[in-house]
Order: structure tokens, then C-alpha cells, then sequence
């Protein structure tokens, strides 16, 4: 039986790895991509514009450098549409919903609503007991609740469609690594409500995938803004905490950094991810997950990360991480 089992299973990869690609047109066809300003989203907008979608792109600011590079970019700036959206907040998703049904549905244009792309995130590093509620809460309701929220509302344009919700997630939805507790906690969250929409939403034909890449240097990764948003964590800290960790310095947290830097380097083709996305949205038969990663070396990794036992796993980290504590 289990001769069966895995002949069966194989055939089933190599199907999905050799067979032809078959892609929709972009004619008539709309995606809604969140986060926007810079990162992938950015990217994934310039480019979808650039195959002949409407393009509904949504950043925290429409002044920003990057939502005037959307419009000043876009090959088809009449089929670029920005629009200020904060995940968090539902009045701003109902009026971005407000938005687009209208143009979709009254402006003449013809279209509908294909794909939604669940991109916008935050990256929260640091001990789990360090930082205040407020700041993990914000860390849950951009990366956890803010996909439910957009998905909620747009689904009924999507489920209209037969189109499909792709969610950018992240390998450590697959493994939790310190000290990313409050990211990896999220994007397990978001794989478990991929998983169930994905099932819920099969007998009206939409489709549900997740893109989960290995650690990418965008805007998340930067070295500054990830010692700015430690530092914030830790002024948060209570004394008694800190007192405890022994750490007063900002040296000191710059050496948190330089730890999870040697243990993780991040990717630098962001494109590899980019081109994830756009077929997860192209493709006439996605995959169901995509798991984008930079370097041959690195893919044996996640390879075994992926299969090998937690106890392994735990010592592993345990001799490759320093902890927190001095």
C-alpha cells in the first residue's frame, strides 16, 4: 500500500512540475493588490499592469514616492488605479471596495474583479516578552486580521468572478524562528485560514493559494529599520524585564541583529518571488502553494527544515541562535 502511496504522490509532482502552462487572459480581467508603496507589491503591480490588467493597487499614502511611481511607471496608466488603504481600518477597506465596485461596475469599463492579492504585512523581531500589547497587537491586525478583513469584503466580487485570493505569507508559517515570534505566529495564522477558505470556497470555484517565500531583503529587511523597530520594542520593555535581559545599549541590540544575520541571509532576486505571484494569478491552474526561495543552497535547506523532527529542530537552533540574554 504505501508502494502505491508514494508512486502515486510522484506522479502527482512531476505532473504538476512538467505539464504545460496554461494562462488566462488579461482581458477584462482586474486584481486588487494590497501594500503597494514598495516590496513585492510594488513590483507585482508594474508588472500585472504590464501583462494588461486593471490594476488596483492600495498604499498607506497617496503622496508617497512610491504610489506616484505606480501611476508614473505603469505601461497602461489608464488601467493603474491607486488608492489609500489601510488594512486595519474597515471604513478605508469598505471605501476602497466602494471604489472599485463602482468603477468595475459603472464607469463602463467592463471588467471584473479576478484576483486579489493579500500582500500588505509587517515584520515584528524581538524577544516575546519584550515591547507593550499595543505593539503586538499591531503586528496581528496588519498580518493576521488585515488579510481576513480585505478578503471578507471583496470575496463576493471574487467569488463572482470564479477568480482567485493569493496570500503572501512566509516560510516561517511552516516553522516558528527566534526571535520573529509575533511574525511566524501571523503567517501560521494566515496558512490555517488559506487552508480552510481554500476548501470552503471550492464548489464556487475559486481558488485559494499561498506564496511563501524564504526571506527576501525588501523594505521589511532592511538593517535600519529593523534596528529602529527593535529599539521601539525594547523602550516598550518593562524595567524589570530589561533588567533581566542586561541589555542598555543600543550596541547591544545591534548584536541581536548581527546574530539572526548570520544565521539567515536574506534573498536579493526579488523578482523570483515577483514571478511566484504573477503566475499565481496568470496561471489557469495555480499551484496551491508556491515557495519561493534565492539560491540552490538555500533550497536544500528549507527542503530539510521542512521535513527533519521539532527535537532536531529545536537543537539546531539552539546551537546556530545566541540567545537574547547576554
Amino acid at each position: 500500500m504505501w508502494l502505491e502511496i508514494f508512486i502515486t504522490i510522484l506522479l502527482i509532482k512531476l505532473w504538476q512540475k512538467f505539464r504545460p502552462k496554461i494562462f488566462v487572459t488579461s482581458k477584462g480581467k482586474a486584481v486588487l493588490i494590497t501594500g503597494c508603496d514598495t516590496g513585492f507589491g510594488h513590483r507585482l503591480a508594474l508588472r500585472l499592469n504590464e501583462h494588461g490588467f486593471r490594476v488596483y493597487a492600495t498604499v498607506i499614502s497617496e503622496s508617497s514616492a512610491g504610489a506616484q511611481q505606480l501611476t508614473s511607471k505603469a505601461q497602461f496608466a489608464d488601467k493603474m488605479h491607486v488608492i489609500g488603504m489601510d488594512v486595519t481600518k474597515h471604513d478605508q477597506v469598505q471605501k476602497a471596495y466602494d471604489y472599485v465596485n463602482l468603477h468595475l461596475n459603472e464607469k463602463g469599463h467592463g471588467d471584473y474583479l479576478w484576483a486579489l492579492v493579500n500582500n500588505a504585512g509587517v515584520m515584528a523581531e524581538g524577544p516575546l516578552e519584550w515591547g507593550s500589547p499595543e505593539q503586538y497587537e499591531l503586528v496581528f491586525d496588519v498580518n493576521m486580521f488585515g488579510p481576513i478583513r480585505v478578503t471578507r469584503t471583496f470575496l463576493p466580487l471574487i467569488r463572482k468572478s470564479k477568480g482567485r485570493i493569493v496570500n503572501m505569507v512566509s516560510i516561517m508559517g511552516r516553522f516558528s524562528v527566534s526571535p520573529f515570534v509575533w511574525y511566524c505566529m501571523t503567517k501560521h495564522a494566515i496558512i490555517a485560514f488559506s487552508d480552510t477558505l481554500r476548501r470552503e470556497m471550492r464548489s464556487f470555484g475559486v481558488r485559494v493559494v499561498t506564496v511563501e517565500p524564504a526571506g527576501f531583503r525588501t523594505g521589511l529587511a532592511d538593517e535600519s529599520n529593523r534596528l529602529s523597530s527593535l529599539c521601539r520594542l525594547w523602550r516598550k520593555t518593562a524595567p524589570e524585564i530589561q533588567n533581566d535581559y542586561g541589555f542598555n545599549t543600543e550596541d547591544n541590540l545591534q548584536k541581536i541583529l548581527d546574530q539572526t544575520n548570520d544565521n539567515f541571509k536574506p534573498g536579493t532576486n526579488l523578482d523570483i518571488v515577483v514571478n511566484d505571484l504573477c503566475d499565481a494569478v496568470h496561471n489557469a491552474e495555480p499551484r496551491v502553494r508556491y515557495t519561493p526561495v534565492d539560491g540552490i543552497v538555500a533550497k536544500m535547506l528549507v527542503a530539510i527544515i521542512m521535513r527533519i523532527p521539532s527535537e532536531w529542530l529545536d537543537q539546531i537552533f539552539w546551537l546556530t541562535q545566541k540567545s537574547a540574554k547576554p
